[in-house]
């Protein structure tokens, strides 16, 4: 009986002293982990962890003259010029026509194919018709409550669930309009609807934010010298 009591110690011993390797993680947990690393790059904007591939290809804060050319060149824009299009927008119980500028191209969204409308902007927010520094992306969709639905489906499949744009210095365009909202590290992507189509916006908040404290501060400069000459012309 010692004998016995005896060797189921030294087995006792032996199992605790030994080390176990951790079981590898199942299917779900990786999943979940993953997740839980592409989550965390949402609403937190890291300059050190930029998401700067957007639509078609087009990459945030470079060059777009390259990218464009070989659009054009594969078929995906199908002309090789800037177009005009027209839209009415209505906010307010108002409306007025707005004219639109950017490359024509076939959106397929699920099984549904849209007459697209793309636009490029520069870090100054100006249109960029050859070549230049990319800070927004605007696609205009012909569309209206269906087709917003279908969208913002695709669209959570592709980046989860929506959140809030973030504070300090940035702004969406129109935040009246603001459908859905992601923020992933330093690129926003949200989509905008009025009455008869909408505009799915990529953009570099970070590149944003600094455009927004530019024109800040010169106003505030140009605001500080017309004080200074109001004070020699007294009314």
């Amino acid at each position: 009986m010692r004998i016995t009591i005896y060797f189921f110690a030294v087995l006792l011993f032996v199992a605790c002293g030994k080390k176990v390797a951790p079981p590898e993680p199942s299917e779900k947990e990786q999943n979940e982990k993953e997740q839980k690393n592409v989550v965390s790059t949402r609403t937190v904007v890291d300059p050190k962890n930029r998401q700067d591939t957007v639509f078609l290809g087009y990459i945030l804060g470079q060059k777009t003259k390259s990218i464009t050319k070989q659009l054009i060149k594969n078929g995906d824009l199908l002309s090789k010029r800037i177009e005009r299009r027209t839209f009415t927008l209505s906010m307010g119980g108002f409306a007025q026509n707005i004219i639109a500028k950017g490359y024509p191209l076939d959106l397929y969204i699920g099984d549904k194919k849209y007459d697209a409308l793309l636009s490029l902007y520069d870090t100054n927010g100006d249109l960029i018709e050859d070549d230049g520094m990319l800070m927004s992306l605007r696609i205009y969709i012909p569309g209206g409550a269906l087709e917003r639905a279908d969208i913002i489906t695709e669209l959570k499949k592709q980046y989860g669930k929506p959140n809030t744009p973030p504070q300090g210095g940035y702004k969406v365009d129109v935040p009246q309009e603001v459908n859905a909202f992601w923020n992933i590290s330093n690129k926003a992507v949200y989509l905008e609807s009025f009455s008869g189509f909408m505009v799915l916006i990529y953009e570099d908040i970070i590149a944003v934010r600094n455009k927004n404290k530019a024109e800040t501060a010169a106003k505030d400069s140009e605001k500080a010298k017309n004080r200074e000459r109001s004070k020699k012309t007294h009314l």
